[in-house]
C-alpha cells in the first residue's frame, strides 16, 4: 500500500460485544459508535480525525462542504473519549471509510443496518475498504465487487508542459452545453455510466453555486480542447478532477496543460496542497500527472453492488 492511515490507538473493536443501542449510540467494549445529523454537529470529529491528514481525506472534506446536508445521510464516528475514526456518506451514496479501522467494520455496519441497503458502495484505502465491503455484504446480503481502483496523487513540484499550443481560461455560462457533452463523455469512459445530461447539468450548476471552478484549455482559434475542475481549498487542500480531453484532441499535451493551469489556479485560491485521483488502469493519465509533478500518495478502492457492474 502506497500510503497508510496511521494507527493512533491500541483500541480494538473486534468480534461480538454486548451493546446498548439507543438514540444512535452503540457502546462497545472500549469505544462508542455515534451518529450525527449535520456537518456542524460533526465538526469536532472532523478536527480529531480528518484534519490530521487533509490530503488523505480530500474526498471527505469536499463531501462535507455541501450547503444543505440531506436528512439521513450518514455521518458516523467511533469514539473513546475523543473521536478515533469517522465515516461519511458521499452525495452519490458511497460510504467513505478511510477514516476507520478495518477492525471496526462489522460493528459500524451493523449500527448502520437500517441504512446499509441504501448505500451505493464503499470506498477507502484497500484494507479498510475490503473489510467494510465484506461487512456490508454480511449485513445486507448485497454482494460487493471492485468497481474501480484509484491512486491519489499529490503535487510535489509543478513542471508545466512546454510547447503546448493554446492557453487557459475559466469556463463561463456559455460553455454549459459543451461541459455537459464532455462530462457525459467522462462519466461514460471513466465509470461506464449511462448518458444522463440532466445529471451533468446539475454537476455544472453545483460548480457554479460553490467556490469551485472549471478551466478550459483553448487553441488560439478559441476552440476548447480540454477541461479540468478545481475544488476550492478545504483545510488547505484543493483537488483537481475530473480532467477530460475529447478523443479527437488527445495526444497533443492539452490535458497536461489544463491540469497544470488548474494547479496554478488552485494555488492562487490559497491551496497549500493540490491533489487528484487517477484510475490505476489509465496508464496514459498517470503518466501525464507524473510528468507535471504529481506523485502517488495513497491507494483507494471503490466497491459497489455486483449487480450494477457490467
Amino acid at each position: 500500500m502506497i500510503g497508510a492511515w496511521p494507527r493512533v490507538s491500541a483500541v480494538q473493536a473486534t468480534g461480538p460485544t454486548s451493546a446498548l443501542r439507543r438514540a444512535g449510540l452503540v457502546i462497545l467494549d472500549d469505544v462508542d459508535i455515534r451518529r450525527y445529523p449535520t456537518p456542524d454537529a460533526f465538526r469536532n470529529v472532523v478536527r480529531s480525525v480528518y484534519e490530521r491528514d487533509p490530503v488523505l481525506f480530500t474526498l471527505e472534506f469536499t463531501t462535507l462542504r455541501v450547503r444543505d446536508w440531506p436528512a439521513g445521510r450518514i455521518l458516523v464516528s467511533v469514539d473513546d473519549c475523543a473521536a478515533l475514526g469517522a465515516g461519511v456518506q458521499s452525495g452519490d451514496g458511497v460510504l467513505l471509510v478511510s477514516g476507520m479501522y478495518s477492525d471496526w467494520a462489522s460493528e459500524v455496519v451493523s449500527t448502520l443496518a437500517s441504512e446499509a441497503h441504501r448505500l451505493s458502495g464503499v470506498r477507502g484505502m484497500p484494507l479498510v475498504a475490503a473489510a467494510f465491503a465484506q461487512a456490508w455484504t454480511d449485513v445486507t446480503g448485497i454482494r460487493a465487487t471492485t468497481a474501480h481502483e484509484e491512486v491519489l496523487y499529490r503535487l510535489v513540484e509543478l513542471v508545466p508542459p512546454i510547447g503546448v499550443q493554446g492557453g487557459c481560461r475559466s469556463a463561463s455560462e456559455g460553455d454549459t452545453e459543451l461541459l455537459v457533452d464532455w462530462l457525459d463523455g467522462f462519466f461514460a469512459e471513466a465509470l461506464s455510466a449511462p448518458s444522463d445530461r440532466d445529471a451533468r447539468r446539475r454537476f455544472v450548476r453545483e460548480v457554479d453555486t460553490t467556490d469551485d471552478c472549471i478551466v478550459l484549455w483553448t487553441l488560439s482559434s478559441g476552440e476548447p480542447v480540454s477541461m479540468a475542475r478545481i475544488h476550492a481549498p478545504s483545510c488547505g487542500v484543493s483537488r483537481i478532477g475530473p480532467v477530460y480531453t475529447p478523443p479527437a484532441h488527445r495526444g497533443h499535451g492539452y490535458a497536461a496543460a489544463a491540469t497544470s493551469s488548474a494547479a496554478n489556479h488552485a494555488h492562487q485560491l490559497g491551496a497549500r496542497d493540490v491533489v487528484l485521483f487517477a484510475d490505476v488502469e489509465n496508464v496514459a493519465s498517470s503518466r501525464v500527472y507524473r510528468r507535471i509533478g504529481f506523485r502517488p500518495f495513497s491507494e483507494h478502492v471503490h466497491y459497489a453492488p455486483a449487480t450494477t457492474q457490467s
